[in-house]
């Protein structure tokens, strides 16, 4: 019964915009768009909650274009999904820059006018606006691996980073010795020097707990100084994590202490906020001017293919969760936040794949957003967050890159990065490396 509602549904509102009475080819385009949506998922859910919106191109041997409502939780308020009746069409019926699914997941990110429609069909969102400060991003010179003061190599991914006040980074990896020589799932570092010279030194390894299945898979997802505390974010287990949480250590990463139990970002309650990544403002956190603490927040670890949100919390309060604020929207200069997670909404025009890793760039003057493929730029956290261009480089991409806070140039930043391709092959290996960034600009 469900589904014939949603036919009649359908071809009323076909035949009222579009078809002007016509149900024949209405019932028509229903069957070859229930044909063509087989394999997109985010359109068939849509469909089903009644979120159909408008036909907006309906081409006899060319392009077809519907229109559908967002979720809430969507990136923009549309969602388009087209397919082609010939060979590829160049799709002329939308601007900006979208994000684009060709099959089940959003893959990348191009102009309207470049976008080539296939047969098979293709999910679409609103992109980002073009970054008004920076026109391309590129990766300058070959990986450094970063060694011990003894010459041993690293091991390990992640290798997110804070600039504390004694003028060190100090970074977490998972699945690795690190600097050493003891395995573990999770350890802290010491990186002593300046980018890209600099040595590394282990300071804790996580322990292991045979009673407690959640200490066996602890994960980093991002690190922060401020004011003699190293925080830190942890989930586990690694993937589609359970929960979420904070840690602190007072003694510069030797011993921690760990609030997992406290801790609402939870799988249970479906929290967009299991992965946060605190956004680095230089050292000691000494570039904010607002009293806050920013950090960005996804549901999972691994193939989240998804929205990026924001939440703050006051400088001295990091560590208590009933302080936190979520991100609702942002309308001219006001911005809305609420204490309720539930209620928080995504970032404009932003999706990710996977872990992200954020900063403030003092010579730039803007937010910097760093993920595998793409950077990301914005004048606030909550944006409007601008398309800077795609940095990796063949052999480059590999886990989460950890965007470096120290040692920007007016044109520059660095940032870490481990791979599974060995740098002879042209790639970065399974160690913490770092690389420089150069933007070009407008």
């Amino acid at each position: 019964m469900r589904i014939n509602i949603l036919l009649i549904c359908f071809i009323f509102v076909l035949s009222s915009l579009y078809f002007s009475g016509c149900e024949d080819n209405a019932i028509s385009l229903w069957k070859e768009f229930m044909q063509k949506s087989k394999e997109f998922p985010d359109i068939q859910r849509l469909y089903q909650n009644g979120m159909f919106d408008e036909v907006l191109v309906n081409e006899v041997n060319g392009l077809v274009l519907l229109r559908f409502h967002s979720y809430p939780e969507y990136i923009s308020p549309y969602t388009y999904f087209a397919w082609s009746r010939a060979d590829k069409i160049p799709l002329q019926s939308l601007e900006g820059y979208l994000w684009i699914s060709f099959e089940k997941r959003y893959e990348n990110i191009a102009l309207a006018e470049e976008v080539m429609v296939p047969s098979q069909g293709i999910v679409m969102h609103h992109g980002p606006e073009l970054s008004p400060v920076i026109s391309s991003v590129s990766v300058e010179g070959d990986p450094i691996i970063i060694q011990n003061s003894h010459g041993l190599p690293s091991f390990g991914d992640l290798w997110m980073n804070t600039w504390a006040d004694d003028d060190c980074l100090y970074s977490a990896w998972g699945d690795g010795t690190g600097f050493g020589k003891e395995y573990a799932d999770m350890g802290i570092a010491r990186l002593s020097g300046d980018p890209p010279n600099m040595t590394g030194e282990v300071l804790y390894l996580d322990p292991y707990n045979d009673t407690d299945p959640l200490s066996q898979n602890n994960k980093p997802s991002s690190l922060l100084f401020y004011n003699d505390t190293l925080y830190a974010q942890f989930h586990s287990p690694l993937g589609d994590a359970e929960v979420g949480y904070l840690g602190c250590s007072k003694d510069y990463g030797k011993t921690w202490s760990m609030f997992r139990s406290e801790s609402p970002w939870l799988r249970k309650h479906a929290s967009n906020f299991r992965c946060l990544f605190f956004i680095n403002m230089g050292k000691n956190y000494e570039l904010n001017s607002d009293g806050y603490v920013y950090a960005f927040g996804i549901g999972s670890e691994w193939s989240w293919h998804g929205p990026i949100y924001l939440l703050r919390v006051p400088c001295e309060y990091i560590l208590d969760y009933e302080s936190y604020e979520y991100f609702v929207s942002s309308i001219d200069d006001e911005v809305i936040w609420t204490t309720n997670e539930s209620d928080a909404r995504p970032l404009s025009g932003l999706i990710t794949h996977d872990q992200v890793s954020a900063m403030y760039h003092p010579e730039l003057k803007r937010y910097i957003l760093l993920n595998a493929n793409y950077i990301y730029d914005a004048p606030y956290p909550w944006g409007p967050w601008c398309f800077s261009g795609e940095w990796v480089r063949y052999g480059w991409y590999g886990y989460q890159p950890g965007i470096i806070s120290k040692g920007t140039g007016p044109d520059s930043f660095w940032f870490t990065i481990a791979g599974q391709q060995s740098p002879d092959e042209g790639g970065v290996s399974y160690q913490c490396n770092i690389g420089k960034i150069r933007v070009k600009l407008i």
